[in-house]
């Protein structure tokens, strides 16, 4: 970080962990903060790209997990690549970089006007899961193939492409000349993420983003594609929350697929495709009287230099005696951490001893776990409202909830009123709530949410659903 010494700094884009840098920058480095770089957000002390004069800043630095490679060549067009810095963040550690490899998007562009000047009809569809596949592009990709539509998906997970193809699926590297090829020749192209949409779409394709949830984090809008399908659960989440953020020409409340795996009798054996097996079986083994799923949403105020010099645990969560409570109750405990989250924590959580508690796998499908978990702990995540649809408890564990909407600049919601769970704030009242029966413990909380945010859960599924409008698409 010397290297910022005495210089004129701006950071982008101003979000929870760009400010949490900017205040261990000024604390360890004397240099002059002159503010933000945001695209969407309007305070005092942001500004837009194209108002900045590259001879007034010495240094950009970017820290977006998520959005780093676009945002890098947005501002390579303005600012020399020199004055350009790429933060990462690892077990509480900021590091920098300047070598930033140029995404490949051209070949993309130069494949797919080649496509369409040849007047070649475009068939197919293509699911791209940057990162990790996961939610509603698995399963809305494995009701495809069972189905015999025409799929391929696009990866940059080479752990999950290679279990794909020990399976015979159909699928492709995302970095490489042939996923860029398959992308651009497809009619379909299905997203259910943020991160990897800005590339050329030939006005031939067709979009679909299927996305990761209702949650109650405010977002900023996404305005960089419209989309020609968003996919959510109900009008309420639409009219309320999606169409405020993302650009559609239409707006379908057909639920999510994944969630048609939660509701479906039997689980096929594709359908635990980058699933834990381990974990998996133990839960349905049932030799646990209950299985505990707990799934804590990230906290970007852990990234701020407060936090990493502080002696307290992230998780306020005595383990141990957590633990005694599960061996006495014979119930089994698994913790599901944020990718992020555990990328930070290293190790520290993997306890020695502990007989039934087990930490998940960041990266691998849970759903397969919540579907038979007998409850659910969470927070602020998205999930509780999946876990709606199962008609099983749901504790929220929200010991820090004040910090946590103060960090989101408030929630998109009213928490208390359209949060369907037990609400406790320390590791001693989840003991107390695993010792007795809390089935019909804030039921009627439940059955509202549910109301709101799926329109039925006995109807036709979301993925049969979907793969009608894939076919109809196909045939045109």
């Amino acid at each position: 970080m010397d290297r910022f010494s005495g210089k004129r700094v701006r950071i982008a884009p101003k979000t929870a962990m760009s400010i949490a840098f900017k205040d261990y920058l000024l604390k360890n480095i004397t240099c002059t903060f002159e503010g933000f770089i945001d695209k969407v957000k309007e305070d005092a002390d942001v500004v837009r790209m194209e108002s900045i004069d590259p001879d007034t800043v010495d240094a950009i630095i970017i820290l977006s997990p998520n959005h780093f490679h676009k945002i890098y060549e947005e501002y390579c067009t303005r600012i020399p690549p020199s004055k350009l810095y790429l933060v990462h963040i690892k077990d509480k550690t900021y590091s920098l970089t300047q070598s930033i490899e140029p995404l490949r998007e051209s070949a993309i562009e130069r494949y797919s006007k080649h496509y369409d000047e040849s007047g070649t009809k475009r068939t197919g569809t293509v699911f791209i899961s940057k990162g990790f596949i996961g939610g509603n592009n698995k399963y809305l990709y494995l009701y495809c193939i069972r189905n015999n539509i025409t799929a391929v998906m696009i990866t940059d997970n080479i752990e999950q492409l290679q279990e794909l193809r020990s399976h015979g699926l159909p699928c492709a590297d995302l970095t490489t000349p042939a996923g860029e090829r398959l992308i651009a020749e497809a009619k379909t192209l299905i997203f259910d993420q943020g991160n990897y949409t800005y590339f050329y779409i030939s006005p031939n394709q067709t979009t679909f983003q299927l996305w990761h949830g209702v949650g109650l984090k405010k977002m900023a809008p996404h305005t960089h594609i419209t989309y020609d399908y968003f996919v959510s659960t109900s009008t309420w989440t639409n009219e309320t929350n999606f169409k405020h953020i993302f650009k559609a020409k239409q707006f379908l409340d057909y639920g999510y697929p994944r969630n048609d795996f939660l509701l479906q009798k039997d689980d096929d054996p594709l359908a635990l495709l980058f699933c834990d097996r381990d974990i998996y079986d133990a839960v349905r083994n049932q030799t646990y009287t209950k299985t505990i799923l707990y799934m804590p949403t990230t906290r970007e105020y852990i990234f701020t230099d407060s936090a990493a010099h502080c002696d307290e645990p992230l998780l306020p969560l005595d383990f141990k005696l957590l633990n005694e409570t599960l061996c006495s109750l014979n119930m089994l405990f698994i913790v599901k951490l944020h990718p992020f989250v555990m990328e930070q924590l290293g190790n520290t959580l993997q306890q020695e001893n502990l007989s039934h508690i087990v930490f998940y796998p960041p990266q691998s499908d849970v759903y397969p776990i919540l579907k038979h978990s007998d409850i659910l702990i969470s927070d602020y995540s998205s999930v509780i409202y999946d876990f709606l649809l199962l008609d099983r408890p749901i504790i929220l564990f929200n010991y820090d909830k004040k910090q946590y909407e103060h960090t989101m600049e408030n929630f998109l919601f009213d928490y208390d009123r359209y949060t369907p769970g037990i609400e406790i704030e320390n590791g001693s009242d989840l003991i107390d709530l695993l010792r007795h029966s809390i089935e019909n413990v804030s039921l009627s909380r439940r059955q509202c949410a549910l109301k709101r945010l799926f329109l039925s859960s006995k109807r036709q599924s979301s993925s049969e659903l979907l793969s009608q409008l894939l076919i109809s698409g196909d045939t045109q």
